[in-house]
């Protein structure tokens, strides 16, 4: 899909005709979409446990950086560099930079990709050797009293240093894997 975004940025970029610009508008935002899905669902599937919700956060605050990044960068080409150049010139480079990720994506291994198929996997493990509901031994959910003081135990604000260094540490597994670099990119 980021493949067929790329192509229609390029198309966008390129035309002049109001349909053509509709059309392709469209087409963007669909192929947009399966990312926008497919992204949490990945994080969701592949990160630890303790740190989904961390993982889940810079997600989307890269979506939201990514997108004043945009808006910026195309102020600083349309104001700084519009005698050589118009508006059009960005949406090449989000074309550009979307073919280089469907080229790199390419590449990796689709053990990395393919939620379905790791939760297949994990489920028919857990299932091995299950005889009765008694084996699978799933934890008791909390009550809403625990969860609440559970979630409510810190305070931002009194964050002590070995609870930060645990969040840069989730923060530097999370910015290692290369794959959820480019797609929050």
């Amino acid at each position: 899909m980021i493949f067929i975004n790329a192509v229609f940025c390029v198309i966008f970029a390129y035309s002049h005709d109001m349909w053509i610009l509709y059309a392709s508008r469209f087409f963007i935002g669909f192929s947009q979409a399966f990312v926008v899905i497919y992204a949490p669902v990945w994080i969701n599937e592949f990160s630890p446990a303790e740190a989904n919700t961390r993982w889940m956060a810079g997600f989307h605050s890269a979506c939201v950086v990514g997108i004043l990044g945009g808006y910026i960068s195309a102020q600083v080409i349309v104001n700084y560099f519009s005698y050589y150049t118009t508006w059009r010139l960005t949406i090449y480079i989000q074309g550009g930079f979307q073919f280089l990720l469907s080229v790199v994506t390419m590449f990796v291994d689709n053990k990395n990709l393919d939620v379905k198929e790791k939760a297949h996997e994990e489920n028919i493990g857990m299932l091995n050797g299950v005889k009765s509901d008694k084996d699978l031994h799933m934890p008791k959910s909390p009550t809403k009293h625990e969860f609440i003081k559970h979630t409510s135990e810190k305070r931002i604000d009194t964050v002590d240093a070995d609870e930060m260094g645990h969040l840069c540490h989730q923060f530097r597994i999370l910015c290692s894997n290369y794959v959820f670099i480019f797609v929050t990119l």
